[in-house]
């Protein structure tokens, strides 16, 4: 065994702690520096979350945007087709009503000139009424008494695309 003097083995053992408390007080510095760069993280972190958050509510806002626009443009095109079928059917009423009163009328008059009992009167106008009734009987052509369009709307909108894309949309890893 080694027999060192006190006052060596104090300074040997003051020195050797000096120097891990130097090497502490170098972690302990680095770890308050380390400290100070995850709060700043933390600040960083909150900033660009709610910037990011806003960007993805624009981009989300200008989506639903567009589809707004887009649907404003089909419901358009319904509204259009709608109108059209409309005024197709109204234009057949004021048409076929039109032919079913000259019909009615030459009809009703035809009934009387029946009635005569005159009969050379009678034979004077029944050649001309004859082909009046048969120019009227023509004019009721085959398809007169059908609807020119149909009730159905031939419009077919996919939207699966759009929402199989929708389901997908996510972010980019």
């Amino acid at each position: 065994h080694d027999v060192k003097a006190l006052g060596i083995m104090w300074k040997q053992h003051k020195s050797q702690l000096s120097q891990a408390l130097n090497g502490v007080s170098d972690k302990a510095k680095d770890a308050k520096e380390f400290l100070v760069q995850l709060k700043n993280l933390l600040q960083q972190i909150q900033e660009n979350g709610v910037e990011f958050e806003a960007c993805l509510v624009a981009q989300c806002d200008a989506l639903i945007d567009a589809l707004t626009r887009q649907k404003a443009k089909l419901l358009t095109k319904v509204t259009k087709e709608r109108e059209y079928k409309l005024k197709v059917v109204r234009d057949q009423i004021t048409h076929c009503t039109m032919k079913l009163r000259q019909t009615t009328g030459l009809m009703e008059y035809c009934l009387e000139v029946m009635k005569e009992n005159d009969p050379s009167g009678f034979l004077q106008i029944s050649d001309a009424l004859i082909k009046r009734v048969q120019s009227s009987q023509d004019q009721w052509v085959k398809g007169a008494l059908e609807p020119k369009v149909c009730s159905e709307f031939d419009l077919s909108l996919n939207s699966d695309p759009l929402l199989q894309s929708i389901h997908q949309l996510d972010f980019l890893q």
